[in-house]
């Protein structure tokens, strides 16, 4: 054995009280904040001296409560709505920027960024213009990433040739809900 192995992050010091506190915690104010809302006073001060009772804990450590976390999440029987952008989206978080470039590679820059935000009304046609303009297989990649009402939404404001090649590049069984929001939109 070598010993330049790391030696995986100690975590079994920490209570379960305490790892709830961190999830908690690491979620963020904004994101926890519908939890919080649901704890009663005595599970609030459980968390808070729970918290204050972690001096430190390293990334890895973190990582590995988070980690934790969502693996009970997994074995429950709730529901969860993953995919490849739920995914990236959660690394980002958790992930240093040289730990994402080596699992995803160099990242390119989203057609979110790439877009100007419209200053007023006349800016949003020559914002459709220029989004019409991207190559159709990056505007599809885009597109998979939202729900189909919200695709709809997008197509109805594109010339129908796009439109159709774009719900041809989009996965089949999201077709069927798109082409719904098309022609049924909603009021």
């Amino acid at each position: 054995m070598s010993n330049a192995q790391t030696t995986p992050p100690n975590t079994q010091h920490i209570t379960a009280s305490q790892r709830a506190a961190v999830v908690i915690a690491v979620l963020g104010e904004e994101a926890a904040k519908p939890i919080v809302d649901l704890l009663d006073d005595e599970a609030l001060a459980n968390v808070a001296s729970s918290l204050e009772t972690i001096n430190y804990l390293a990334r890895e450590q973190l990582i590995e409560i988070v980690m934790d976390f969502l693996g009970h999440l997994r074995n429950s029987s709730g529901s969860w709505r993953g995919g490849a952008d739920t995914t990236k989206q959660l690394m980002e978080g958790l992930l240093d920027e040289s730990r994402l470039r080596i699992i995803y590679g160099p990242q390119e820059e989203s057609l979110e960024d790439q877009l100007p935000e419209p200053e007023n009304k006349e800016d949003y046609s020559r914002l459709w213009a220029t989004f019409a303009k991207r190559e159709p297989a990056h505007i599809a990649k885009y597109l998979s990433g939202l729900t189909p009402n919200i695709v709809g939404l997008i197509l109805r404001n594109l010339d129908a040739t796009l439109c159709s090649e774009l719900i041809c590049l989009l996965d089949d069984k999201h077709q069927s809900k798109i082409f719904s929001e098309l022609v049924n939109p909603p009021p």
